[in-house]
């Protein structure tokens, strides 16, 4: 393949990666950006408190006194002559300790670091897949088109005359497209990229996506189902609605599977296995 086969790969990459980076924006660009950083606080807090032996969702309160008295019980490992020579010598005594507690205390930026590197790794790539036009028309607009199909579903349970056709949800007085964005498809992105971070075995992670993801689509019909029947009957509250509350609720809910499988799964600390 020569260099004008390569340019010409690389301008339509580009070339569908801002496509996809308008619709980002017009669409559910700035609530998934909201959700970003909301699960990125609570996932760097929960790494952080876990170097330190807490749960995610315990206070992060430092412990000075820790260190020295753990260091100060590993002196009990040495030989009799020298446990009584250390105490006596005050200044011995506190470099001892500050050296072993140094050992024995992990430090709470690598783990922040190896997840934040982890985090946007494993984002930036799935993001990079999702904004190839093929991946956009032979998975994404499949899978949009089955979601608009089960809220349609959900709906028709309660009220008739609703039908779907493609991405397009429509009755005698509304029609609603389900464009990316509104698919769930991001949220489930990140949900995905957070829980690949966070320190786990790898068949909790597969689980963790895999009920996160069930979840989060589940809810998305609801959302779907909720927005179309708002469309019909009063289209102020509609807006409201889709821009606000349920982009909050969507982002709440991620971050509450989040937590729920980090209480659940997540890898006992290091610290902890002494």
């Amino acid at each position: 393949m020569g260099y004008g086969s390569y340019a010409g790969f690389a301008g339509g990459f580009a070339a569908d990666g801002a496509l996809w980076v308008k619709d980002w924006l017009n669409g559910a660009g700035p609530a998934v950006a909201c959700f970003a950083f909301a699960l990125y606080t609570v996932a760097v807090g929960g790494v952080r408190t876990l170097a330190h032996g807490f749960k995610p969702w315990e206070i992060d309160v430092p412990d000075f006194e820790s260190p020295l008295q753990r260091a100060n019980e590993s002196l009990g490992h040495l030989p009799r002559r020298a446990r009584n020579q250390i105490p006596s010598h005050r200044y011995g005594r506190m470099s001892i300790s500050s050296v072993n507690a140094h050992k024995t205390i992990p430090s709470p930026l690598r783990p922040r670091i190896v997840f934040v590197a982890k985090f946007c790794g494993v984002m930036l790539g799935l993001y990079g897949v999702l904004a190839l036009n093929q991946v956009n028309d032979r998975v994404v607009v499949p899978f949009t088109e089955v979601i608009t199909h089960g809220a349609a579903g959900l709906l028709s349970i309660f009220e008739s005359g609703v039908s779907a056709a493609g991405t397009v949800m429509r009755s005698t007085r509304f029609a609603l497209d389900v464009r990316n964005g509104c698919n769930g498809i991001e949220a489930v992105i990140l949900l995905a990229a957070a829980i690949f971070a966070f320190p786990a075995t790898l068949r909790s992670r597969l689980i963790g996506i895999s009920a996160a993801s069930v979840a989060i689509e589940l809810l998305n019909l609801v959302r779907l189902s909720s927005l179309f029947w708002l469309g019909e009957h009063n289209r102020r509250v509609f807006d409201f609605v889709h821009v606000a509350v349920w982009q909050t609720l969507i982002i709440l809910a991620a971050i509450s599977m989040f937590l729920l499988w980090s209480w659940k799964f997540a890898e006992k600390p290091l610290a902890d296995s002494r």
